[in-house]
């Protein structure tokens, strides 16, 4: 199952991207984005809502991302 979402990171940058192998922990994100391993962001899916998430694994093409909960995802 593949799901349509937008990625959206602290300066502002927005990108497209496709979602699948969709769980309660995380996600794997197909884009053209070169993902880091370790960054975070925010995963907006249409009728859904918002999760924070951080990259476990990238690869060309493909990322994938573990949820964060509520203050995890806070910089220290």
């Amino acid at each position: 199952m593949a799901i349509d979402a937008v990625v959206s990171w602290d300066d502002g940058r927005r990108e497209s991207v496709t979602l699948s192998n969709v769980s309660d922990d995380g996600c794997r994100i197909e884009s053209d984005v070169e993902f880091r391993i370790g960054e975070r962001f925010e995963i907006d899916v249409p009728r859904l809502g918002h999760m924070k998430a951080q990259v476990r694994w990238a690869f060309a093409g493909s990322a994938g991302a573990r949820f964060l909960l509520d203050g995890e995802g806070e910089q220290r």
